[in-house]
């Protein structure tokens, strides 16, 4: 192809692996993305590097693991110096933009006034950010600048903080929006995305970072009214008095992931009516999931595939064979996959120590030469852990008390079933596996940064930290399984 291929990367915040409709799982209402998934490559067995906003997302930008870019929890700011994947492009001729949620920095402060060093620092050259739907309880961002000039600010910030109050009592928050859909972020964030494609010239690098389905529960009336509280699935080994409650959520759930769906079809109209979605590689997936009930948990933090798998599909007529890939991949993949499309031959040069791999190949029949995907929590919220799976083994270790977890993922897909007694020689490949990963991704910059980033109370940023009063758990990594 003479004419470089443009990218978009289509985001979403808290969408676990099963929550679209190409999985067949639930019923979930997803046609532009089940269309993308049957007509492009489709990974159901995609993994996020970290299960918490901030690390997952500074990794989609460095392509690096959160022990190596720092942050590991959400907490801290991302180092200026990184190499960035949108910086990578830039070097190669494309313009770059994010449009919706960033979150490369914990502090409350102003996304708005913070854009033009934030997009010079990590390498775009358009910049429409939001800080998420409910970090605004202490950021300033576009979004809140909007609803500000339209008079609703105090209302929604009423609202938000009723339904913050509401889940920490462990009532259900789940209901409609008060605002109208015109003024709801995510509508925002499709709007501004467009309004970027409409302007802009080949070659483009465009990251459309969505809020849904992340908390608040809490989408627009017309798409939570057609799903039904008894179409509800079941969350696995969920004490009883708690399902009905999490149906309340996997209804708002659901509803607000089909409104992302309705958007990302309207994107995908602007590519054609531009005639752009030919020459465009489109790849979506989510930053980490949620585990919905499962076992009575809510939320992320986890090392259960809830919270750890995410939906992975890319489309393009050319550079991709269309069908189910089942290679066990990491959402961070999309920068070594962005990078060798835009021309660079050496992914070292421009992201150093990266372990992203580039999908290119795969995609086209070739090998794939990973075996375990990688995951880890740096222990802000829940006990620290580090994993690796593929399609068949998931391998766990929590370095708080030293133990160890292994499923059988194809017997035992909810994760049931401890077995790392009984398949001790898959145990120890794994395990050896594990610590060969840790080995061979180290910080490409100086300590110091990752010191003062979690060893110190506050971030470089001067304002506080949103989740300031969490205590942090001891995480003393891969010291006692050697």
């Amino acid at each position: 192809m003479s004419q470089k291929t443009n990218i978009l990367l289509i985001t979403t915040d808290e969408q676990r692996f099963d929550a679209i409709g190409c999985f067949n799982k639930y019923k979930v209402n997803t046609p532009h993305l089940d269309s993308l998934a049957a007509n492009g490559a489709y990974h159901p067995h995609t993994y996020t590097v970290n299960c918490v906003c901030m690390p997952a997302r500074c990794s989609l930008l460095t392509g690096l693991y959160s022990h190596q870019h720092g942050i590991m929890n959400n907490r801290g700011d991302l180092n200026p110096s990184l190499k960035t994947m949108p910086q990578a492009l830039q070097k190669q001729g494309y313009t770059t933009a994010l449009v919706g949620k960033e979150h490369f920095f914990e502090g409350f402060c102003d996304l708005k006034e913070m854009a033009e060093t934030t997009k010079t620092t990590f390498g775009f050259d358009h910049f429409w950010s939001v800080a998420g739907k409910s970090m605004i309880e202490g950021s300033q961002d576009e979004w809140t600048h909007h609803l500000k000039e339209k008079g609703l600010y105090d209302t929604h910030m009423q609202d938000l903080t009723s339904r913050m109050d509401k889940r920490r009592q462990g009532i259900c928050e789940a209901s409609p929006t008060h605002l109208n859909e015109d003024d709801y972020v995510d509508h925002l964030v499709k709007e501004k995305s467009i309004d970027f494609l409409n302007e802009q010239a080949s070659p483009f690098f465009l990251w459309t970072s969505f809020c849904n389905p992340h908390f608040p529960f809490d989408p627009p009336k017309k798409y939570l009214d057609k799903y039904r509280l008894e179409d509800m699935p079941l969350p696995f080994q969920c004490p009883p008095d708690k399902i009905s409650y999490f149906q309340e959520y996997y209804r708002a759930y659901f509803a607000m992931i089909e409104q992302v769906d309705t958007y990302v079809g309207e994107i995908i109209a602007t590519l054609k009516r531009n005639g752009q979605f030919e020459n465009t590689l489109i790849v979506f997936t989510s930053d980490h999931g949620d585990m919905m009930g499962d076992f009575g948990l809510f939320a992320k933090t986890q090392a259960f595939d809830g919270a750890t798998r995410v939906p992975f599909l890319a489309h393009h007529p050319q550079l991709i064979k269309a069908g189910v890939y089942k290679q066990a991949t990491e959402i961070s993949d999309v920068c070594a996959t962005f990078i060798e499309l835009a021309g660079s031959a050496n992914l070292q040069e421009e992201l150093p120590n990266s372990p992203s791999q580039s999908l290119l190949k795969l995609w086209q029949g070739g090998d794939f030469q990973r075996q375990y995907a990688f995951s880890e929590l740096g222990g802000q919220f829940k006990a620290p852990f580090y994993l690796l799976a593929d399609q068949d083994y998931k391998f766990i270790y929590y370095p708080e008390d030293q133990s160890e977890l292994l499923f059988d993922l194809k017997n035992d897909p909810h994760e049931g079933e401890n077995i790392i007694l009984r398949e001790t020689q898959i145990a120890d490949k794994m395990r050896k596996a594990l610590l060969q990963r840790i080995a061979v991704t180290s910080p490409p910059h100086p300590s110091e940064w990752i010191y003062q980033q979690h060893y110190k109370t506050a971030s470089l940023n001067p304002n506080r930290c949103h989740h300031g009063g969490v205590p942090e758990r001891i995480n003393r990594g891969l010291q006692n399984i050697i």
